[in-house]
C-alpha cells in the first residue's frame, strides 16, 4: 500500500500570493567497494536516493571531490583514472586524468587536482587539461587521505601512515608540523578534514574512531567520534552535515554510515546509524562527499500522480491562513494513482530517529471538514488519535506520542474516472483551522503517502523524477525521518494576522477585526511613568491618522509594520497592537498642521464619531482629524498638576468649547519623555501645543483629548 504525505507549513506572517517552485538542497555521496562499486546518494536525513553515478561502470570507486566547475571527480583504482561525472545528475562525462592506482583526490586552491594512491605520491594535475604537472609529496607508502587547510596548506600522511604532515602553501615543500601525542596510535589513517573550529579531524581504521588534532600545532586534542558500543568500525572518511552540523563517518567494516554529535569530553556522542549499507545491499562504504545545491527540475507530466491544488486543480505550494481562520486545500489524483489510503496527520510523529523527543498533541491545527468529489460515495473518513503501545488516554505519555489523524480510505476498486494530468479528478477538499499557531511561528502537518524508498538498482535521477517529492524539504523539515520514508506534494501554509489595510481602512473596519498596517511612519509617541503607551501614524497624504496602543518603544520617523485589532476605546477608534516591527528609522515624518480649536477633531467619519463642541449636545462637524499630528494655540484656562501623566491643562483660542467638565477649551494631556511629565503651563499663559488629537468620554459623550508631544509659549 502506498500512502501520501502532503506537508503544510503554517508560518504566521503576511504574504501576498500563492507560489510554487523547485527546492535546492545538498546530498551526501558515498563510494563503496564490493557490490556495484557505485557512488550512492543519500539525503541529509539518511534516506537512500539510489546510485548517483550513471553511464560508467567503475572498477573500484574510492575518493572523490567536487571541482571548481561543479562536476564530481571520482578515483577509479583499477582503471588508473580519475573519472568525471555531472555534479547535479551523476551522468558520466569522461576520464579526466590517468594516474597509477588513484585512491584519493582533492582540488587545491590553485584550481588544480591533487591525487594520492598506490604510487606512494601526491601528484598534481592541471585543472583544465588533466595533464600531469608535478610530484608534490612522496610518502613511501600508499596514500589514502589528503586534504587542504582553510589557508591552502596541504595535509598528507607521513611516518608509515601514523602521523599527518602539514605542508605550507603554495609550494608544499616546507613542513609546518606533524601530528603528535595521540594515545591511540594507529597506522591506518583514512579520511581527514578540517572542522569549523579550525582543527584537523582524522579517521583511523585501526582505532575505529575519529581523532582531533590542533590545527595550529598538530598536537592531539581528543576523539571527534567515538562510542565503545557504537564504534565506526574501519572508519574511512568523514564529513559534516550542513543541516545540523553532525559528523557522518563511513565505517567500512561495520558497513554503515554512522552519525555523531558535537565533539564532547563526555562520550559517547553517537547519534544513530545514518545508513545501513548491508541492509541496502550496497557493499562497503569508503569515501564521502557533499553535493553542491541541486535543484531538481519540475516533474514531467507523465510522472505526476497526485498533487495539492486550488479548487480548479492548479498545483500550489503555498496557502495563506490567518490565526483563527479556516483554510481549504484540494487533493487531486491522476488515473494511474496507486494509493489506497491517505492520512492527514497533525500533532503527530515529530520524533527523531530513535523514536523520542516528540511533543504532545499540541492543538495547533484542527480538522473542520472534508468533502469528496468523484469519491463522494466511495471514500470514508475516520477521525482518530494515533498512539504507540497504549490507548488513546496514553497519547503524549509514551515513547512516540501520537497525534490527530483523518484517514481517507479508497475501496478495493476505486472509480476509474480519473483524468490525466493536468485534467485530473478532485479527490477531496480538506478544511482545517489554525487554532493555536502564534504569530511568527511555524507548524507542519501532513497527508502522507509512504511509497517505497530507493533500493539497490534505482538511480538518483530516477528516484528524483518518478514520484512527487516530499524529500525536497529535507533541509528544513522537522518531521524527519518520517518524511524521508515516503513521498508527496509539499505545500506551505503561510498565515497572516490580517489583510494589509490603509489607516483609513482601519477606521472603517469592523470592531475587533484584525488589522495589518505596512510601512506606516510614526508621527508622535507617548509614554507614562512606566514607559511607552502609544504612538501615532499617518497616511503620507495626511488624509488620515490613528493612534496605536502599544508598549513597543518607537521613535518619530520610524517606519513600522503593525498587526493588531481595530478597537474603539473611550470614543476613539484606534489600533490595539499585538505586534510592532520597526522596519527603518530616520524617515521624514509628518509636520504638524495648525488648526483652530473648533475645527480640530472634525465630524463623524467611519467608526470614529464626532466630539462635542458645546456640552451636552452640540457636536463637531467638518473633516475628521482625530489621529492627525497638529498644533493648537490658546490661553491656558485650567490646570491640574496632580496624578503625573494623569494631570491636564485646558487651552482656549476664543472658540469657547465646553465638554461638560466645567472648563473652557480643549483638554490637553501632559507632555514628557521620562517617568515624570514636563511642567505644565500656568493659567493665563498663551501657548502653542503640538501633538495628536484623541477622544475621551465624559458622561458618555465624546470629547476632545489632546495627546501632547510638546508645548511652548506663543510668540
Amino acid at each position: 500500500m502506498r500512502r501520501v504525505l502532503i506537508t503544510f507549513l503554517v508560518a504566521v506572517v503576511a504574504v501576498a500570493a500563492i507560489s510554487s517552485g523547485a527546492v535546492a538542497r545538498r546530498f551526501v555521496l558515498c563510494t563503496s567497494l564490493g557490490g556495484t562499486h557505485d557512488v550512492d546518494a543519500f539525503t541529509q536525513s539518511g534516506t537512500y536516493m539510489g546510485h548517483f553515478s550513471t553511464g560508467k561502470v567503475l572498477g573500484e570507486a574510492y575518493g572523490m571531490d567536487y571541482g571548481p566547475d561543479g562536476n564530481l571527480y571520482v578515483c577509479d583504482y583499477p582503471s588508473g583514472t580519475v573519472e568525471k561525472f555531472n555534479g547535479a545528475t551523476g551522468a558520466y562525462i569522461g576520464p579526466f586524468c590517468t594516474v597509477t592506482g588513484p585512491i584519493v583526490c582533492a582540488w587545491g586552491p590553485d584550481g588544480n587536482l591533487y591525487v594520492g594512491g598506490a604510487s606512494s605520491k601526491v601528484q598534481k594535475f592541471n585543472g583544465s587539461t588533466g595533464a600531469w604537472m608535478a610530484d608534490v609529496w612522496n610518502a613511501g607508502f600508499a596514500i589514502f587521505s589528503i586534504c587542504f587547510a582553510p589557508n591552502g596548506d596541504l595535509c598528507v600522511p607521513a611516518d608509515s601512515n601514523t602521523t599527518v604532515a602539514r605542508l605550507a602553501a603554495p609550494s608544499y615543500t616546507t613542513e609546518v608540523w606533524r601530528t603528535s601525542g595521540s594515545p591511540y596510535g594507529g597506522a591506518a589513517q583514512r579520511g581527514m578534514r578540517f572542522g569549523a573550529d579550525g582543527n584537523l579531524f582524522v579517521s583511523d581504521a585501526t582505532v575505529n574512531a575519529v581523532q582531533r588534532y590542533n590545527g595550529a600545532t598538530g598536537a592531539y586534542m581528543d576523539l571527534g567520534a567515538f562510542d565503545m558500543s557504537n564504534q565506526p568500525g574501519g572508519s574511512d572518511d568523514l564529513l559534516w552535515l550542513p543541516k545540523n552540523g553532525d559528523m557522518v563517518v563511513a565505517a567500512y567494516s561495520s558497513r554503515k554510515l554512522m552519525e555523531y554529535g558535537p565533539v564532547s569530553t563526555s562520550y559517547p556522542n553517537f547519534v544513530r546509524n545514518f545508513a545501513d549499507y548491508q541492509g541496502l545491499g550496497l557493499g562497503y562504504p569508503v569515501y564521502l562527499a557533499l553535493t553542491p545545491d541541486i535543484v531538481w527540475p519540475p516533474l514531467p507530466p507523465e510522472n505526476v500522480e497526485f498533487w495539492i491544488g486550488d479548487s480548479t486543480g492548479n498545483p500550489i505550494s503555498q496557502v495563506n491562513a490567518a490565526p483563527g481562520a479556516n483554510f481549504t486545500v484540494s487533493v487531486w489524483m491522476t488515473s494511474d494513482f496507486q494509493t489506497k489510503a491517505a492520512e492527514l496527520l497533525f500533532g503527530y510523529d515529530t520524533t527523531n530517529a530513535s523514536g523520542t523527543g516528540a511533543p504532545r498533541l499540541d492543538n495547533k491545527i484542527d480538522f473542520v471538514s472534508v468533502s469528496y468529489g468523484a469519491f463522494a460515495n466511495a471514500m470514508t473518513a475516520k477521525h482518530a488519535y494515533n498512539w504507540y503501545g497504549g490507548s488513546p488516554a496514553d497519547v503524549g505519555d509514551v515513547d512516540r506520542p501520537g497525534g490527530y489523524r483523518l484517514a481517507m480510505m479508497l475501496p478495493a476498486a476505486p472509480p476509474a474516472a480519473l483524468g490525466a494530468y493536468p485534467t485530473a479528478t478532485k479527490v477531496c477538499d480538506i478544511t482545517l483551522k489554525n487554532v493555536g499557531v502564534a504569530v511568527g511561528s511555524n507548524y507542519y502537518i501532513g497527508l502522507w503517502n509512504g511509497s517505497r524508498s530507493a533500493t539497490n538498482g534505482d538511480t538518483f535521477a530516477t528516484k528524483a523524477r518518478t514520484t512527487t517529492r516530499i524529500q525536497d524539504l529535507d533541509v528544513t523539515d522537522p518531521f524527519n525521518p518520517v518524511y524521508e520514508s515516503g513521498s508527496g506534494w509539499a505545500i506551505k501554509v503561510v498565515g497572516s494576522a490580517g489583510t494589509p489595510v490603509s489607516i483609513d481602512g482601519a477606521k472603517s473596519a469592523a470592531e475587533g477585526s484584525k488589522i495589518v498596517l505596512s510601512g506606516a511612519i510614526v508621527s508622535a509617541r507617548f509614554r507614562d511613568a512606566n514607559g511607552p503607551v502609544s504612538f501615532a501614524v499617518e497616511e503620507t497624504d495626511r488624509s488620515s491618522g490613528i493612534r496605536v496602543v502599544s508598549t513597543t518603544a518607537v521613535n518619530v520617523g520610524d517606519k513600522v509594520n503593525v498587526e493588531g485589532t481595530a478597537d474603539t476605546v473611550g470614543g476613539e477608534r484606534l489600533i490595539t497592537a499585538t505586534s510592532v516591527t520597526v522596519v527603518s528609522s530616520g524617515n521624514t515624518s509628518a509636520k504638524p498642521v495648525a488648526m483652530s480649536n473648533v475645527v480640530s477633531a472634525g465630524g463623524a467619519y467611519h467608526a470614529q464619531g464626532a466630539v462635542v463642541n458645546t456640552a451636552p449636545g452640540t457636536m463637531s462637524s467638518g473633516r475628521n482629524s482625530v489621529g492627525i499630528y497638529m498644533t493648537l494655540c490658546g490661553k491656558v484656562t485650567a490646570r491640574n498638576t496632580s496624578g503625573g501623566y494623569g494631570g491636564y491643562f485646558y487651552i482656549d483660542d476664543g472658540s469657547g468649547l465646553t465638554d461638560g467638565s466645567g472648563n473652557i477649551g480643549v483638554k490637553c494631556r501632559p507632555s514628557g519623555a521620562s517617568e515624570t511629565p514636563d511642567v505644565l503651563p500656568n493659567v493665563g499663559d498663551y501657548v502653542k501645543v503640538t501633538g495628536v488629537m484623541g477622544v475621551k468620554q465624559i458622561g458618555g459623550v465624546n470629547t476632545r483629548y489632546f495627546w501632547t508631544s510638546s508645548w511652548a509659549p506663543a510668540n
